[in-house]
């Protein structure tokens, strides 16, 4: 039954254990593994912190990203903390724009950026 939920790289995954009739709790703690593993965790953790805005990525689109990001991986944090850590990753020009202002969530944060941006493409 759960195989015919999966889709995409999930499926293509499970293809190596479709022949086998494996018991539930087996097959939630390899998925987990592969999901959440200690080498997929790190993986994230790099995205987290390591990879920053690029001089021609659209604001909107990594900020949606970043945040989905720091969600998962900072699950106890407060939105000050997640919008603190996304200002650290946009592209120098956006956060010195938005340093000067008050950001009060996301949603101010996101409406901010992509004003900056635009305001900068002119």
């Amino acid at each position: 039954m759960v195989n015919k939920c999966l889709t995409d790289k999930t499926a293509k995954w499970y293809e190596v254990y479709r022949g086998l009739s494996l018991p539930w709790e087996k097959f939630r703690s390899l998925i987990t593994q592969h999901y959440a593993g200690v080498s997929t965790l790190n993986k994230l953790q790099i995205k987290l912190y390591a990879n920053k805005q690029e001089d021609k990525e659209a604001v909107g689109v990594f900020l949606q990203k970043k945040y989905l990001l720091a969600l998962r991986m900072l699950p106890t944090a407060s939105e000050e903390q997640v919008n603190g850590h996304l200002m650290e990753s946009l592209k120098p020009s956006i956060r010195r724009v938005l340093r000067a202002a008050t950001i009060s969530s996301f949603e101010d944060l996101m409406e901010r950026a992509l004003q900056a941006e635009s305001n900068e493409a002119i």
